[in-house]
């Protein structure tokens, strides 16, 4: 079962039919294009735990887990613990993502680097905390993902608007005020085996402009360097030992501070954003397979087959509003180099402004020998692709 038929979910679904697998999948839209591949398509929502198991329970399924969506993961482990299936415990999961305040703490108290925070039901104790000299201040869901919810505040006037905005999207109705420091962006792919990190990945992220902070691209690998990068894997695999995963797929956003790297969420899952995607155009390893052969009990194969340079850019609009025509697709995926270019829009269909993750519009993914023709494989692909936008 794939908890998620959305953009981010349909590799797996794609990759599990290639493995000759029956496939159930659940969401509560049915017009994704997962939820057409799928076998078994479940009208459910991914946090209905009572009806996801019942589908589960009927169609006798042999594996369960999602890619890029932490409100997911619960349904996901529940349904595995009471089936019997291989899966992480409730316990390790509330510590994780889905709590970034527990899962911030728990690493802390561990001596791991992380960035300093706060968690705030009232804005009155916000308030009072950010007038302490705290600006600038980073303001998420306790809850969220996909960057809903988040926010930087560079001042008391601005603390108001984003403390709602990242409240609007909390379940539990708590929010966290993080620290903001300087530094350069990675997100970490990883695998875990019997305690092991038999498997790390290291891109170069790139965020949009703040206040708002969603993924624009990401380059694979990272080159810092055999000292830095052994340090950076040093800390995911302890992080994977404090958190309590044990076995299975794991995603680390750290910054690279000049003061020393500083952990900033953790996902025991792999990543959204096609990063795990990105892990087969660089290093021919399909972390996405490996993730469903392990939830099926098997015992994945971890190699790498090749070292190459890939990207991927999210495709964002710079203004709400409606999309007029597309145009360029066809031309765009001819380049030499361009692996993918999915559209998730079409004529008619409304768009918001790109300031979260589910305010994307489409992606393209490249591969190439350096990361400078990955670049310019994009921009290439970027200049031909005219996606109108009209309010």
């Amino acid at each position: 079962m794939i908890v998620g038929a959305g953009i981010y979910q349909l590799p797996a679904i794609i990759a599990a039919k290639k493995m000759g697998l029956k496939v159930v999948a659940i969401d509560k839209n049915p017009s994704l294009e997962g939820m057409r591949l799928s076998d078994v398509p479940g009208e459910i929502s991914t946090t209905d735990i009572e009806n996801a198991l019942i589908l589960a329970k009927k169609n006798k399924i042999k594996g369960i887990l999602t890619i890029g969506s932490d409100v997911s993961l619960p349904t996901v482990s529940i349904i595995a613990q009471k089936l019997g299936l291989k899966g992480l415990p409730l316990e390790t999961i509330k510590a994780s993502s889905v709590n970034k305040d527990k899962m911030l703490h728990k690493l802390s108290l561990a001596g791991l680097p992380v960035v300093t925070h706060r968690k705030f039901k009232r804005f009155k104790d916000c308030l009072n905390f950010a007038a302490k000299d705290k600006f600038p201040l980073i303001l998420k869901p306790i809850d969220g993902w996909g960057s809903r919810g988040l926010s930087r505040v560079d001042s008391k006037k601005e603390l108001k608007d984003a403390f709602d905005n990242a409240m609007s999207y909390s379940a539990k109705k708590e929010i966290c005020a993080e620290e903001y420091v300087e530094g350069k962006d990675t997100t970490c792919e990883a695998f875990i085996l019997k305690k092991r990190l038999v498997f790390s990945a290291f891109t170069e992220k790139r965020l949009t402009d703040p206040p708002y902070y969603a993924p624009v691209s990401h380059i694979m690998p990272l080159r810092i360097g055999r000292t830095r990068e052994s340090e950076l894997k040093g800390i995911v695999e302890k992080a994977a030992d404090v958190m309590d995963i044990d076995e299975g797929p794991m995603d680390v956003d750290i910054r690279l501070t000049p003061s020393g790297p500083r952990i900033i969420e953790l996902a025991a899952r792999l990543g959204g954003n096609c990063v795990p995607q990105l892990v087969k155009e660089s290093f021919g390893f399909d972390i996405i397979e490996a993730a469903i052969n392990l939830s099926l009990g098997r015992r994945p194969k971890i190699k790498k087959t090749k070292k190459d340079f890939s990207g991927v850019s999210i495709l964002g609009s710079k203004k709400a509003g409606y999309v007029k025509d597309i145009r360029g697709i066809e031309q765009a995926r001819r380049i030499r180099g361009i692996s993918e270019i999915y559209i998730d829009v079409k004529p008619g269909d409304s768009v918001n402004t790109f300031k979260t993750g589910s305010d994307r519009i489409g992606h393209i993914i490249a591969r190439a020998t350096t990361k400078e023709r990955v670049k310019k494989n994009i921009s290439h692909a970027l200049n031909l692709l005219k996606i109108k936008i009209e309010k």
